[in-house]
């Protein structure tokens, strides 16, 4: 069995390429290929992104809770809200972070694609960290706008990470377009450059990037106790500036598909046909799945004058009938008993 490693090698000569035989593929090494530069941009695109979503979020529990420490205090704090608020507004940043990435990706697949809605969802997130930053300093704190300047932050900074978060990986998935494995030649060895290998390597990269910039909380949260918390919501915006320039830099460098079409919103058309037909028409003996009614089906009446199927509409499109065939694999068991 031919072992398995994740290292680069120089970029070969696509017109020189040979497609391995099945026994080659079960015994020469396979090794990644040469990483596209596109690929680095937007794993530097990443790191500069968690560094500031960790690094504005990790001060957000003292801030909220704690009120500005006296002369002989060393607990951070400025507001002074208490526990209670503070953990549910955290909480609530972390769970509508976690949830917009749903409308980033409807966003890219059905409207923008993704470099557009990424680019977007920057200047989004490059907003909130401006007024979360100004919203910290002393003078809004004593004013009182401080509060309401944090919600409208966390609102803005969950919109701009959800469109960040849904569409960079899949961003720099489609950097490499190289889809079979090839042979090389290093040093005398033949070895195979592996597709799979490569997008595993670039994922290790990518996932390191991520477990990088999630250090950002200990920079931030020291800052906030030696220092101030608007210099520690301060240093998360000016790395995320690097993010914003490494996109623009290589503009003209990535690969763009456009957008294809929502496949959350091609199936809740499905189901909103099937729910739509299941009431019509009631429960029918040959239609034991919920998804069986999404079929564009049309009724005639008897001599009873009742609905009774007739025959299911042969001009509905191929790309409909497809996708309804595949969304039912899916094993809903409650929808088979409706």
């Amino acid at each position: 069995m031919a072992i398995v490693e994740a290292k680069s090698i120089e970029k070969i000569d696509d017109s020189h390429e040979i497609e391995p035989t099945t026994e080659e593929l079960t015994t020469l090494e396979h090794i990644s290929d040469y990483i596209p530069l596109a690929v680095w941009l937007i794993v530097i695109c990443e790191l500069c992104e968690r560094f500031a979503y960790y690094g504005l979020s990790g001060p957000f529990q003292n801030y909220i809770q704690h009120p500005a420490p006296g002369p002989n205090s060393t607990q951070p704090g400025a507001l002074g809200r208490g526990q209670q608020i503070a953990t549910a507004l955290t909480t609530f940043f972390q769970f509508f972070s976690y949830l917009a990435p749903i409308a980033g990706a409807i966003l890219a697949d059905q409207f923008w694609g993704k470099y557009k809605t990424i680019i977007v969802a920057c200047v989004v997130y490059m907003v909130g960290l401006v007024i979360l930053v100004l919203s910290s300093i002393s003078p809004s704190i004593e004013k009182g706008v401080a509060f309401p300047g944090l919600v409208i932050a966390m609102v803005i900074l969950g919109a701009g990470a959800g469109g960040v978060k849904s569409n960079v990986s899949p961003l720099m998935a489609e950097q490499y377009t190289r889809t079979t494995p090839v042979i090389t030649e290093i040093r005398g060895k033949k070895k195979i450059i592996d597709p799979n290998v490569t997008m595993q390597s670039m994922f290790n990269w990518f996932y390191w990037a991520i477990n990088i910039g999630a250090l950002s909380s200990i920079i931030t949260t020291n800052t906030e106790k030696y220092h101030s918390f608007w210099l520690a919501y301060l240093l998360p915006l000016i790395v995320f500036i690097g993010a914003i320039v490494v996109l623009i830099i290589g503009r003209n460098r990535y690969v763009r598909k456009p957008p294809s079409g929502s496949l959350l919103i091609r199936a809740g058309r499905v189901i909103g046909t099937a729910i739509g037909n299941r009431w019509r028409l009631g429960k029918l003996p040959n239609h034991p799945n919920l998804l069986d009614y999404a079929k564009e089906i049309s009724s005639q009446v008897d001599e009873d004058g009742k609905d009774i199927v007739a025959t299911e509409n042969s001009n509905r499109s191929d790309r409909f009938d497809c996708f309804h065939s595949d969304l039912r694999q899916i094993d809903l068991s409650y929808f088979a008993t409706i």
